[in-house]
């Protein structure tokens, strides 16, 4: 995903709109999980992309999960293009999954 900047907001709206069109094309499964790099933090109430991020998962039901610290698992990324190395740290579910014991 794009920097958490203002003029980022349309790259940003695009692919959660791409996201959407393929959750839509598979509605009927009912374990979702995408995880990426989404470059926003939902702990800042006046970014824009926490606001579309928010508004994207709420529409489809689903739950957020972050990395909050050190972890042992955590994915990284290399990004050819930029020549640097990134986290996999956000990941959306749909609600079932969290309810699996």
């Amino acid at each position: 995903m794009p920097c958490d900047t203002t003029y980022n907001c349309d790259i940003f709206q695009n692919i959660l709109n791409d996201i959407s069109c393929i959750y839509s094309k598979y509605e009927y499964i009912d374990y979702v999980i995408i995880g990426g790099d989404l470059n926003t933090d939902l702990r800042r109430v006046t970014s824009v992309h926490a606001q579309t991020l928010n508004v994207f998962r709420t529409k489809w039901g689903a739950e957020m999960l972050w990395y909050v610290g050190y972890s042992p698992y955590i994915v990284y990324v290399w990004n050819v293009a930029a020549s640097t190395e990134t986290i996999i740290d956000h990941f959306i579910v749909s609600e079932i999954c969290l309810e699996i014991s």
